[in-house]
């Protein structure tokens, strides 16, 4: 009478999966005596072999194993990449932290923050520019002298420099946005 694969693996401590290996590679199968006697001789003490990701993971001193599949693993393989990923990954929570206290402490900003703030800004320097000849048109006379003109033209530039200034001055305050 042969035992079921379900029954070993239970009786074993193992998956199902890796007895069935087993008895490819030859595992008895017609007394639980003669499968734990095979599985004591052939199968090394305290060494797991995992099905999920095919790794094997092993409390024996580091020696070169070979998989079921016949592929040469290093020793200690999965602790030294589960080790390496969790180094990498509190080094980059570690970098996202850094970077939201940097934030709350306002030595950062946002790109995209700055793009949008700036591009509020340009686009009041055009259209104040573009508002300064319907501004200064009327307050020239017919017969002014080119130095009034000039003097006028400057007087509206600075009035437009100075009113963009205050619109900065109060994005710095309002935390980057600029009200149109």
């Amino acid at each position: 009478m042969t035992l079921r694969t379900c029954d070993i693996a239970a009786a074993l401590g193992a998956d199902p999966t890796l007895v069935s290996r087993w008895r490819r590679r030859g595992m008895p199968d017609d007394s639980m005596a003669s499968v734990q006697a095979w599985h004591a001789a052939n199968i090394k003490p305290r060494r797991r072999i995992s099905t999920r990701t095919g790794y094997t993971r092993t409390a024996a001193p580091a020696v070169a194993e070979h998989h079921a599949d016949g592929v040469e693993l290093a020793p200690d393989s999965l602790t030294k990449q589960l080790l390496a990923a969790r180094v990498l990954r509190e080094q980059s929570e570690a970098d996202a932290a850094a970077i939201r206290l940097a934030e709350l402490r306002k030595e950062v900003v946002r790109v995209d923050e700055v793009l949008r703030t700036w591009g509020v800004l340009l686009g009041q320097v055009r259209q104040s520019l573009l508002n300064l000849p319907s501004r200064v048109a009327p307050l020239i006379p017919p017969e002014a002298p080119p130095s009034a003109v000039q003097l006028l033209i400057e007087r509206e530039v600075w009035q437009i420099l100075e009113e963009l200034s205050r619109g900065a001055e109060q994005a710095e305050v309002h935390g980057g946005s600029v009200a149109c």
